[in-house]
């Protein structure tokens, strides 16, 4: 409805009067931005040439038309046109449970004739099925899709009209995937063009923004778009980038804590995250100790995270990194807490300042349904953070999202809140207006 009230002009075909390339783009983008199951029919024409020889040189718009029109008529939804020969329309999450019996008329049919004026014409083609997020990740992106649902070589085999993805396909897409993942880490480290986004950090007993977590982004203009940690930071520490990556990091965050005088402005410690390659380096005391004196950056402005995985299988190294960089002045934060390693004893010994709550321990407790599972979810939370105040940590809760959820948190007494209910990861020149505006309110 958007697209047809917008600007039909700029997001229909000439030829088919389906939506065109750009509006089948902007309507993949709104579905990953969702996050709710979708699946992306393309129906591609096989043999054009026989087509053609049918009539006219227009015989493939003529069918392409035609076989819009079936579609729009018998599931009620739009056609895209990706390309000369191929028609492509979206499976919905309310109707993703229809897939298969959309797919079965759909083939149907195409093994029947189709009628053009006084030709009936069998047509050669096949229909390739793309589901979200099964075959194809949220966090990916919509050109990257693009291209996935167009290259005919990553479907598997399958005999007959309809052809679905296989773990071939996928396991080929990730690889592919990877390569360019390195070429853009390999490219960022070479041209120092990595990106750093902060997201601010609430303290309950300040009532301003007194800490904020240094989040580094890759972009590739082509394709990829935004390339999230979580893929390129076990790639780069594979390959053996990762310390000069982290170089760039530190060397990043440091200049832009000393250029804005973020604790001038209330802001007295940046998070930065470790990876497990970090933590456990021998250069890491020297590296940070080296990027700190160079910017005249007081140690305690920095605190470092490391992911709960990470703190309990890590040994003598990260133990060792950990008590020289603390004598120097910086602190830790275990992150990620509550995903699957808790162990509350081994916490109770290691040297953290700060536990910073996975958002997965909190929104359990917030589902609509009520069922005892919520109010397990909060009575297990709210142990938790009793037991880590009683043994004199402090706690950053993430994920936080709501009024309600802040105000739950707040009763039982955390130290510091994280999450959209505050502001989303900014780039630098709107992080350093927010923390402005907001800690110039509060003083």
């Amino acid at each position: 409805m958007f697209l047809s009230l917008e600007n039909p002009s700029e997001y229909l075909d000439g030829e088919t009067r389906a939506f065109n390339y750009y509006a089948l783009k902007t309507v993949l983008q709104e579905c990953l931005n969702r996050k709710k199951d979708f699946s992306v029919i393309s129906m591609e024409l096989d043999e054009a040439t026989i087509i053609e020889n049918y009539a006219s040189n227009n015989m493939i718009s003529d069918v392409l038309m035609e076989i819009r029109s079936y579609v729009e008529k018998t599931f009620k939804t739009s056609c895209y046109r990706m390309n000369r020969m191929t028609l492509v329309f979206i499976i919905d999450s309310k109707r993703i449970s229809k897939l298969n019996t959309y797919l079965e008329i759909l083939a149907d049919r195409f093994s029947q004739p189709w009628e053009f004026k006084d030709k009936s014409i069998r047509l050669n083609a096949h229909a390739n099925v793309l589901c979200c997020p099964e075959d194809f990740p949220y966090d990916g992106s919509v050109q990257e899709l693009l291209d996935f649902a167009e290259d005919s070589e990553t479907y598997g085999q399958t005999i007959g009209f309809i052809k679905r993805i296989d773990q071939k396909a996928r396991e080929k897409r990730k690889r592919i995937r990877r390569r360019k993942i390195l070429h853009v880490v390999s490219d960022a480290i070479r041209d120092d063009a990595i990106e750093m986004y902060y997201q601010p950090i609430y303290s309950l007993e300040k009532k301003s923004f007194t800490n904020a977590e240094a989040l580094v982004r890759l972009k590739d203009e082509q394709t990829l778009g935004f390339v999230s940690p979580e893929e390129f930071i076990p790639l780069a520490e594979k390959k053996g980038m990762i310390m000069p990556l982290s170089g760039l990091i530190f060397n990043h965050v440091f200049s832009f804590m000393s250029e804005n005088s973020l604790r001038k402005k209330g802001v007295n410690h940046i998070e930065v995250n470790l990876s497990g390659l970090q933590s456990v380096d021998a250069n890491l005391p020297k590296l940070m100790k080296s990027l700190l004196m160079k910017h005249n950056i007081a140690p305690d402005c920095v605190n470092l995270e490391i992911t709960e995985s990470i703190a309990v299988t890590s040994g003598y190294m990260l133990k060792k990194n950990m008590d020289e960089l603390r004598k120097f002045g910086c602190s830790f934060s275990m992150d990620d807490f509550g995903t699957g390693y808790s162990n509350l004893s081994r916490i109770a010994k290691a040297d953290f300042e700060m536990i910073k709550i996975d958002k997965s321990l909190l929104w359990p407790c917030f589902k609509d349904d009520a069922t005892d599972g919520t109010k397990n979810a909060k009575i297990l939370l709210e142990n938790m953070i009793s037991m880590l105040l009683q043994i004199g940590r402090k706690i950053v809760v993430e994920g936080i999202e709501t009024q309600e959820q802040f105000d739950y948190l707040e009763s039982l007494g955390i130290t510091y809140a994280q999450g959209f209910y505050f502001s989303k990861p900014l780039p630098e020149a709107e992080f350093v207006k927010f923390i402005e505006e907001k800690n110039s309110k509060k003083s």
